[in-house]
């Protein structure tokens, strides 16, 4: 599970997830019985693959969000989507450093215009 621009506001295209095949197998399987997994072709456009499509069964298990949330740290996988997950992170953090600077820039820019046209 990759998440990026979290909490960002559904007028600004909201989060984004991403789920791999394999990690919903192994983390909504604990809840679901996996009945299709399609990783791509729905809601396409030219150039991009699309949705994934899940069709699944409930388990007749009782699970808690921290126990489909668990990592397998025999997966090697699970280490290597975090760490990925965290250079997105980071990445989405200096845009957002950077965008920041510059606004600063601009609100500076404004004041010292309009400082000078009421003087």
């Amino acid at each position: 599970m990759n998440v990026v621009h979290h909490g960002r506001s559904w007028d600004q295209g909201g989060p984004a997830v991403f789920l791999s095949g394999w990690w919903v197998e192994e983390h909504w399987g604990r809840a679901f019985e996996i009945l299709s997994l399609r990783e791509d072709g729905f809601a396409t456009m030219p150039g991009w693959r699309g949705q994934g499509v899940v069709v699944a069964r409930k388990r007749p298990v009782e699970i808690t969000v921290e126990e489909l949330e668990r990592i397998d740290p025999t997966e090697a996988r699970e280490i290597e989507a975090l760490r990925h997950n965290i250079r997105q992170l980071h990445h989405e953090s200096q845009e957002g450093r950077a965008t920041s600077t510059w606004l600063e820039g601009e609100r500076a820019a404004l004041a010292e215009r309009l400082s000078e046209s009421s003087a």
